[in-house]
Parts: structure tokens; C-alpha cells; sequence
């Protein structure tokens, strides 16, 4: 099958992950992860492209940025392509150290640009690696967070900060709430899980329902189908359950007992269960 064309344009704000082959590590050591940072300083600056975020783990980066032209996928397999040669040449090593092409989600709103942006820098403890985020050295929220550290050039910390009225206090406690990192507790970094909307597209086309329908239905049929779209969704592991129930249009503890609820039925009910399984063999 042909690759899903990227969606770019001028000004567009991405979420941009890649992970090492089989989940193994690109990074070897602290030297690898300043050799990263200095090719994207680089790139970003010759590309007009503004970063307002990053964080490298051991097998997978993240980075928040925006692009002034269409030239996302011109500039990461470049990013790519020029560090897998520098680090295969050092350690002596042949092929790929990508899992393959890198994965980017377009942001469209404030809320969900914060929480991306606080997702990427509370990674490195809810991975268990260290227990302070603010000083990892591998991320950019030390400079969110301290005033001890100089900001780079190349990283733009003000569009945030500006929503908090440039008090880093302030995004300190945004990012290191509890209820929020607790979700994240066995959330799948970098997963291959469907998005979302594309669920919900699935789902409209099996049921040849329309949206509606399956969000506020009333019939039986249609509750039906709700029940099983809730399934598939809370089962998806690259959202957190706040993400989940602001899909729903519903407040976090309604969501918790919507989906239990559900839960409970799915041990009583065969036919949901079958149903449930066969969806999710095709999603998942």
C-alpha cells in the first residue's frame, strides 16, 4: 500500500516522534544525544523552523515545533538520515537506526499544544529513569522551569510561557500534576495505536451510522455501537484517559464511570464481547 501522504503547510504546529528499529536504542550514550541536538539546532535554524520543545530518551525523541514553510518531512529525514550516518561510522554498525519514517500529529488548539507540550516533559519520570524532570538534562523543561539555565537560541520557550503569564512557577504546576501523570502511568510512548478519529471513522463506516448517531443515539442499536466505540477507545493506549473523555465531551470522573459501567457489561454480555474483538482485530 502506498504511505499516507504528510500533511504540511506554512505556520503548521507538528508533535514530531521516531523511536529506534524494534524498539531499540538510537542514543548510546550522552555524546549521541549533544551530537542530536547540535544537527537539529542546525536544521531548525536553516529551516526557519521553531522548536518549543524536545526531550530525547534512550529509543525515541520527541519534539514540539513549527514550521514556517512545507518542508516538515524535508527537514527530519535529513535530521535522520545525517545521524544514522555520523553514529553508524562511530560504532561501527550497518542499516537503519529508525524504526522507518517519523510520525508527527498537527496541533490545532492552545489546550492541546500545553498538553503536549507537558506530556514531552514529563516522559523521562514517568519512564522511571529519573524522578526530577526539571533537571534531566535531556529536555528542554529545565529552561521552562529554571532560571538557572540559558535558554538556546534555536528553542523558543515564550509562546508558552505566555499562557501562564511568564510565570515558570506557574508551568511547573501545570506539568507536574498528578492526576495527569498518573494516566500517563503504562501509557505506550511513540505507539502504533490508531488515532482516535480514526476509530471513530472505522466505526461510522462499519455501522454505515453517522456521528451522531453513535455518540447520542437513543435506540438500542446505537447505544450499542457507543458502547462499543468506548471499548476501543479506552483500550487505546496513546491517550491518556483525560484525552479520552474530552473526545466524549465528558468531564473525567463521567468518563470513569461511563467506561466501567461498560466494563461491567462486557463480562455479562457475549455478543459485545465478539463484537469487541472483531473490531478490535481490525483496528488494532
Amino acid at each position: 500500500m502506498p504511505r499516507t501522504r504528510r500533511l504540511q503547510y506554512e505556520g503548521a504546529l507538528y508533535h514530531v516522534m521516531n523511536r529506534g528499529v524494534n524498539k531499540n536504542d538510537i542514543f548510546f550514550n550522552r555524546y549521541h544525544k549533544r551530537l542530536f541536538l547540535e544537527l537539529l539546532s542546525e536544521i531548525v535554524t536553516e529551516n526557519e523552523i521553531e522548536v518549543y520543545g524536545f526531550c530525547l530518551m534512550d529509543n525515541h525523541y520527541h519534539l514540539l515545533l513549527k514550521t514556517a514553510k512545507r518542508n516538515l518531512s524535508e527537514s527530519m529525514q535529513r535530521l535522520s538520515s545525517l545521524y544514522t550516518a555520523k553514529i553508524n561510522k562511530e560504532t561501527r554498525r550497518d542499516g537503519p537506526l529508525f524504526r522507518g519514517r517519523f510520525k508527527s500529529k498537527i496541533i490545532h488548539k492552545d489546550s492541546y499544544l500545553l498538553n503536549v507540550s507537558r506530556y514531552i516533559h514529563v516522559n523521562p519520570s514517568v519512564s522511571g529513569i529519573t524522578d526530577d524532570d526539571i533537571h534531566y538534562s535531556w529536555s528542554s523543561y529545565k529552561y521552562y522551569a529554571s532560571d538557572k539555565y540559558r535558554t538556546p537560541r534555536w528553542i523558543n520557550i515564550n509562546l508558552i510561557l505566555a499562557m501562564f503569564n511568564y510565570k515558570k512557577s506557574s508551568y511547573v504546576k501545570y506539568v507536574q500534576d498528578e492526576d495527569f501523570k498518573k494516566d500517563l502511568q503504562g501509557y505506550e510512548f511513540c505507539s502504533d495505536f490508531p488515532a482516535l478519529e480514526e476509530i471513530m471513522g472505522y466505526l461510522l463506516k462499519y455501522f454505515k451510522s453517522t456521528r451522531n448517531d453513535i455518540l447520542y443515539g437513543k435506540s438500542i442499536e446505537f447505544k450499542r455501537q457507543n458502547e462499543l466505540l468506548l471499548l476501543l477507545i479506552d483500550c487505546n493506549q496513546k491517550y491518556t484517559k483525560s484525552q479520552k473523555a474530552e473526545f466524549f465531551n465528558m468531564s473525567r470522573n463521567c468518563y470513569y464511570g461511563r467506561i466501567r459501567k461498560v466494563i461491567n457489561q462486557l463480562e455479562k454480555d457475549n455478543l459485545l464481547r465478539i463484537e469487541l474483538e472483531k473490531l478490535k482485530k481490525k483496528l488494532y
